[in-house]
């Protein structure tokens, strides 16, 4: 005889309908910022966890740059259409 598996929660806390819609909604925010440099700013800092001064040697460039891009690139993001809709 077998026992139906019981409900277990997902192990991130996330249901999968959950999971699909913050991938949309990421996806969403990468597609409006422009320049393929600041999408990989934003994805090395934010998403991969790398110091400004690592991105801003392996751009070239000085981490007072880095910082300067980031913080344009979140005004830009909050201004934008997309995230007004979303409020």
């Amino acid at each position: 005889m077998t026992f139906p598996v019981p409900f277990q929660p997902p192990t991130d806390g996330f249901t999968t309908m959950e999971v699909a819609f913050l991938k949309r909604m990421v996806i969403d925010v990468y597609k409006i910022i422009p320049r393929a440099e600041d999408k990989f700013i934003l994805i090395a800092v934010q998403e991969m966890g790398y110091p400004q001064e690592v991105v801003a040697q392996m751009l070239g460039k000085s981490q007072n740059t880095i910082c300067a891009r980031l913080q344009k690139i979140k005004i830009f993001i909050r201004n934008h259409k997309l995230m007004k809709d979303m409020q």
